[in-house]
């Protein structure tokens, strides 16, 4: 039970006008000892200090539950409960995640140090902004059209060198057409320049030249060329598809779909990654090497990253 500063400060009044009145027939030793035992009987709770994380970035804004107090994780994902004696179910919870619980036993005076890795839980309803017309997130289940959102780690599981090849084994109504420079990308057997890619919400470049269809066969003859390939794979967090005509919302580049290619935001921290493959027969052999470090600029780093 943890006790208002209120009432401890009424309590400290009263010990004090008690030992006022106890000073002239107790001994000194009594004094003292009382004294001591007093400001201690104040002192006795424990404190919980960590900090909630996934497997990248911090968690703001997550609920932390011991017994009956609540907090939430400030912008840094850190969190602070002070609480009495005893052992504890530490609950953390977070939208998209799956309920860390954790048993505690905290001392008298004792600041335990706890680091809480939260887990994704897929199988609830991704979050999806595309298409949604409104600021605050949605699910995909409230959209207006189907939305299709790849994770890299669903891109990686195709064992495709590229990416162009990797969305072409994982995102349905997905063409390509490999040709001598680029391959150009289509949604429905719409051309090209009927795709509308957007780069974390922002429209990403095509090429500047025009599909002459010299070679038979070539996809999107006459249309402009997009080349998702000029964009890294090790930088991409996921990809999200909207897997109809959007351009009443988008414009009229956006008459087969919509893709939006959301980036890693993480700072302070390398990524690796390392692709190899080769055929059954021991030809084919394939290299893809990657490495993704981000840099905060404009903003100095917050304490501890």
């Amino acid at each position: 039970m943890q006790v208002k500063p209120g009432i401890m400060l009424h309590l400290l009044k009263i010990i004090i006008h008690h030992l006022y009145a106890l000073r002239k027939v107790a001994k000194p030793g009594w004094l003292i000892f009382f004294t001591l035992y007093a400001s201690v009987s104040f002192a006795q709770t424990g404190i919980i200090k960590g900090q909630v994380k996934d497997e990248e970035t911090v968690l703001p804004a997550a609920t932390v539950s011991v017994s009956n107090t609540t907090t939430v994780t400030n912008t840094r994902g850190e969190f602070s409960v002070v609480i009495n004696p005893g052992t504890y179910i530490l609950v953390v919870t977070h939208a998209g995640y799956k309920n860390f619980q954790q048993e505690i036993v905290i001392k008298a005076s004792e600041t335990k140090m706890i680091t809480v890795s939260m887990i994704r839980a897929e199988q609830l309803g991704e979050v999806v902004v595309l298409g949604s017309r409104s600021v605050i997130q949605r699910s995909n289940l409230n959209t207006a059209v189907p939305v299709d959102r790849i994770t890299s780690k669903e891109l990686k599981q195709t064992g495709q060198p590229s990416l162009i090849q990797m969305l072409n084994f994982t995102a349905p109504s997905f063409n390509v057409s490999r040709q001598h420079l680029s391959e150009p990308v289509t949604l429905r057997g719409l051309g090209p320049d009927h795709l509308l890619i957007l780069m974390n919400g922002t429209r990403y470049h095509s090429l500047a030249t025009i599909n002459s269809g010299g070679i038979r066969g070539t996809l999107g003859r006459g249309s402009v060329i997009n080349d998702l390939n000029s964009i890294p794979f090790s930088a991409i967090d996921k990809i999200e598809i909207l897997r109809d005509g959007s351009s009443a919302q988008y414009g009229s580049d956006a008459i087969a779909g919509v893709m939006n290619i959301e980036l890693k935001k993480t700072t302070g921290k390398t990524l690796i990654n390392l692709h190899l493959g080769q055929q059954y027969k021991g030809d084919g052999e394939t290299i893809v090497f990657g490495i993704n470090h981000g840099i905060l600029i404009g903003k100095s780093l917050p304490a501890g990253s």
